[in-house]
């Protein structure tokens, strides 16, 4: 549809005021400005949506808490002692593991048990011997691909491959057999931790 008459050399059609007929630019600004103006309004919405789906749980809740209330009589509480007295000193007790600060210089929480403890898990399997870093991260990758807990250790230049740990020699020989069966193209033997 022309705009513009050509013999005369009008505008034909009136644009509204505040239509910028010299920004060619025109459209493109008004597409983003309406697509910022989507986003705000869906997130405006999914906010709404939130608040009203919090207090319906809310609400639910408190409606069940008060039908207890009342189905078992005025004298009866909602919550035992035991209970009670748990959730109340649940704030105690997290401002008093705060303050013990139980994390040591070496990073680890001084009561906490670790993980694979050497006295209880005292067998591993080394994978041959050392590799680059690419080439331990491949072999980790196919032995754990198969289940098997991986361990990568840096030493010096290179680089260790550990299958484990186990906490007997009989566990160890069985995994030992499946990750000779991965074609690795290593050696691989138990050792003790």
């Amino acid at each position: 549809m022309q705009n513009v008459d050509f013999y005369s050399g009008k505008i034909v059609r009136n644009f509204p005021p505040q239509f910028n007929r010299e920004d060619p630019e025109y459209f493109a600004k008004l597409a983003k400005i309406n697509l910022k103006e989507e986003h705000k309004t869906m997130r405006k919405a999914s906010r709404i949506l939130s608040l009203i789906i919090a207090l319906c749980i809310i609400s639910f809740t408190a409606g069940l808490a008060v039908g207890i209330k009342f189905a078992s009589g005025s004298n009866k509480e909602i919550v035992d002692e035991q209970t009670r007295v748990a959730v109340t000193n649940i704030g105690q007790k997290v401002t008093n593991l705060i303050k013990e600060n139980p994390v040591a210089k070496s990073g680890t929480p001084k009561n906490e048990k670790r993980l694979f403890a050497k006295e209880d898990f005292p067998y591993i399997i080394r994978v041959g011997g050392q590799f680059n870093k690419a080439d331990s991260q491949k072999i980790a990758g196919i032995v754990s691909g198969q289940g098997h807990t991986v361990i990568l250790s840096k030493d010096g230049t290179g680089f260790n491959v550990f299958v484990g740990p186990y906490r007997n020699q009989e566990e160890a020989q069985a995994n030992l057999m499946k990750v000779k069966t991965y074609s690795l193209n290593n050696s691989a033997v138990i050792i003790k931790r």
